[in-house]
């Protein structure tokens, strides 16, 4: 993994303009850096005014972006089926109400 310039990685990721600043935090151990974040002002892009975040090491090199992350939690599609069911069974229950 190689790293980027802080001129690259500044630039939006849509339509390779310079972002602009719009705050920098530490991150949660100080040990991990600082991330910077940009906003896009180039109001032709897809992206116009919307921000990223852009990492900075304490040794000054900034990783890659990653862009398709590991959920870190497991996705539970059983609880949520049941609630759109019984979401759809309480409209139709309504749309029948309804029209009778």
């Amino acid at each position: 993994m190689s790293d980027t310039t802080f001129d690259e990685a500044r630039r939006c990721p849509e339509c390779k303009e310079l972002g602009q600043p719009a705050g920098v935090r530490p991150m949660e151990s100080r040990r991990q850096g600082q991330l910077h974040i940009f906003r896009c002002q180039n109001e032709r892009c897809k992206k116009f005014e919307r921000d990223w975040i852009v990492q900075v090491r304490p040794d000054g090199t900034i990783p890659e972006p990653t862009l398709n992350r590991e959920k870190s939690f497991p996705e539970d599609r059983g609880v949520a089926r049941g609630r759109i069911e019984r979401a759809r069974l309480a409209i139709d229950k309504l749309n029948q109400q309804s029209l009778g």
